[in-house]
């Protein structure tokens, strides 16, 4: 059997108010910054608090923001008539 499992997160509480606190700070909002200049900031403030590790990737970016599924996602980034058609 070959299933694919979903593992769910690796990363503390604190990390994932952090990723979250970036995306909708830079990313999540019209006119945003992109995944990638999203993480170089992520990664700046994580190495600033002395986490241990490597910082999260902007795919574990994109992983997040997939959770919100696509109407709620171009809502945020692009506002809401773009989200409607």
């Amino acid at each position: 059997m070959n299933k694919k499992r979903n593992r769910g997160t690796q990363f503390s509480k604190d990390i994932e108010d952090l990723i979250w606190k970036f995306l909708n700070k830079y990313h999540l909002i019209e006119n945003g910054k992109s995944i990638a200049a999203t993480q170089r900031l992520l990664a700046k403030k994580y190495e600033e608090l002395g986490y241990e590790g490597e910082a999260p990737s902007a795919k574990t970016l994109v992983r997040r923001t997939k959770t919100l599924g696509p109407y709620e996602y171009d809502r945020r980034r692009f506002g809401e008539s773009y989200a409607k058609s």
